[in-house]
């Protein structure tokens, strides 16, 4: 296997000399000498993974030339790795998308691998191709890869799975960190902020396993197709199938791994929601107390108003007593035959004493009245402005097109006919109600 970390646009050379493996970044104009003929080198559907923001796809295209096929296949995954920064509100992240393009003819094979994390490239080179590994299985059959280009997209899943569960256990990590410190006061926007990763989470997790059942549909019909058709030869039959059954054990195992991680995030999207609703029943019952307490301030408030109204209570009768007997309606001392005004023995009342009472009982009874009316006069006044307008919208609406276009234009003019018709209206309308 011989690997190289280029650009895309040198690829085509890199293809020209080799058959091996290429990793590549996704770097369209990265000044490679056959930069111009990516277009044609790539099938259209391709580009999608390379310059779209995409979640996952799987693609297959074939060229048949005569009896000879050359059939293309690529895959793409999507990753968001969040991490915690610094403190508890420093939670970061970014995004990353892997492809695997493979290229099968009968003599020649071209793999391209885009953007793989470095992770991810040392476990293919060193764990899967090199053959040191037991527990990945296809390690013994890398060297007939050549047959079945579909062993590669099972090796980069192989090789994605621990970032997908990195990308767990971040997001995991934060979550738990947020159930263990409960005091304080909750941030919701933060905490809704980590929801959405979650969302993210779980749609990722669920197009890596539609994608993967994808790749083993089109792995199976294609198999299937080349057995019907005699495209595999009889001294290779053997072999074959047992690489193919081998990828297709892998890819099940991939496929229920993702749908067991697609089952834990939603676990963990659960457990946020609960922590954000206990954050929030946490706020209403501090919330609640605080009306408590503002209840019992003012109940010892309420308290001190009726002792200082008892108090008006106890005084208003003398000083009302004392307000009628101080008026000049009453004359304590009369002149006496002395000629003394400090000898006086009687005390006289005015005859037109009764003018207070007809001036004040009159006024006292209407203040109080129009107190209690206060209220419904208010609501009575905002119901009949409300009728009207209601009414002269009917009235203006039953009325021909054509008039109500006359009337606006003439109103646009502020013809003084016109808004003496408009007040006309207004009256009648208004006796009606």
């Amino acid at each position: 296997m011989e690997q190289k970390i280029i650009g895309i646009a040198n690829t085509i050379a890199a293809s020209d000399k080799c058959c091996g493996t290429i990793f590549a970044e996704r770097s369209v104009s990265d000044g490679g000498p056959h930069a111009a003929e990516l277009d044609s080198f790539f099938p259209p559907s391709f580009w999608r993974i390379v310059e779209e923001d995409l979640n996952g796809a799987f693609g297959l295209e074939r060229y048949e030339e005569g009896s000879e096929l050359t059939y293309d296949t690529w895959s793409t995954f999507k990753m968001k790795h969040v991490y915690q920064g610094h403190g508890i509100k420093g939670i970061k992240y970014h995004w990353s998308q892997v492809s695997v393009f493979t290229r099968q003819s009968k003599d020649k094979q071209f793999v391209l691998f885009v953007d793989c994390p470095k992770a991810v490239v040392d476990q293919i080179v060193r764990t899967c191709l090199s053959g040191s590994s037991r527990s990945v299985g296809l390690a013994g059959h890398v060297t007939s890869a050549c047959r079945d280009p579909f062993i590669w997209h099972a090796l980069l899943i192989g090789g994605l799975e621990t970032e997908y569960e990195s990308d767990y256990w971040g997001l995991r990590d934060i979550v738990r960190k947020w159930e263990r410190e409960r005091h304080g006061e909750p941030d919701f926007p933060l905490l809704h902020d980590l929801g959405r990763h979650l969302i993210h989470a779980k749609e990722i997790f669920e197009v890596a396993t539609n994608t993967i059942n994808s790749i083993v549909h089109h792995h199976r019909s294609l198999y299937d197709e080349f057995q019907a058709t005699g495209m595999i030869a009889a001294e290779e039959q053997k072999s074959r199938q047992k690489l193919f059954r081998i990828i297709q054990e892998k890819l099940y195992i991939s496929d229920k791994d993702m749908t067991a991680k697609q089952a834990r995030a939603t676990s963990l999207n659960e457990r946020l929601h609960n922590e954000i609703n206990l954050a929030y029943h946490v706020v209403t019952q501090k919330s609640n107390q605080l009306s408590i307490n503002l209840a019992s301030i003012a109940r010892r408030d309420n308290a001190t108003m009726k002792a200082l109204a008892l108090i008006g209570v106890l005084y208003l009768p003398g000083t009302f007593i004392s307000g009628i007997f101080g008026m000049s309606f009453f004359n304590y001392n009369p002149q006496g035959n002395n000629n003394n005004n400090n000898s006086g023995t009687d005390w006289m009342m005015s005859d037109k004493f009764w003018i207070y009472w007809t001036i004040t009982i009159p006024v006292t009874i209407f203040t109080v009245m129009l107190w209690a009316m206060l209220d419904e006069t208010v609501e009575m006044y905002k119901y009949f402005m409300n009728k009207v307008k209601v009414t002269l919208q009917d009235k203006w609406n039953e009325r021909p097109r054509s008039n109500r276009q006359k009337d606006e234009e003439e109103a646009s003019t502020n013809d003084p006919s016109m808004m003496l018709k408009k007040w006309a209206m207004l009256e009648c309308i208004t006796r009606y109600i």
